[in-house]
């Protein structure tokens, strides 16, 4: 459903419904981030007298950045059926000079 494909930078957070430990996320979502839909975790945090968002973005790392950006589409190139002739003549430009 092309309806709910995130763009590129946006994500959605849902709160967590599956929450049994202090350890688990209270937020659960998707980031699309160079193409790639991600999925990203918040934790609600206390500091500094404030409440405010913790996150995590699975997969995400300076390592991954790197050969997001490296990745380009690769082209589809048709190419055209090759012969047996063709092979065997480029193999032995002359049929005559066989060494048997």
């Amino acid at each position: 459903m092309e309806a709910n494909r995130l763009s590129e930078g946006n994500f959605v957070i849902f709160k967590n419904d599956h929450k049994r430990e202090e350890n688990h996320p209270d937020f659960r979502g998707k980031i699309m981030l160079n193409g790639i839909e991600r999925d990203m975790a918040l934790w609600i945090k206390q500091g500094n007298g404030q409440k405010y968002f913790g996150g995590k973005v699975d997969g995400w790392n300076k390592t991954t950045v790197a050969i997001d950006e490296m990745l380009e589409p690769v082209p589809i190139v048709k190419e055209e059926p090759i012969s047996n002739e063709n092979i065997i003549s480029d193999l032995n430009p002359n049929p005559n000079d066989l060494p048997f």
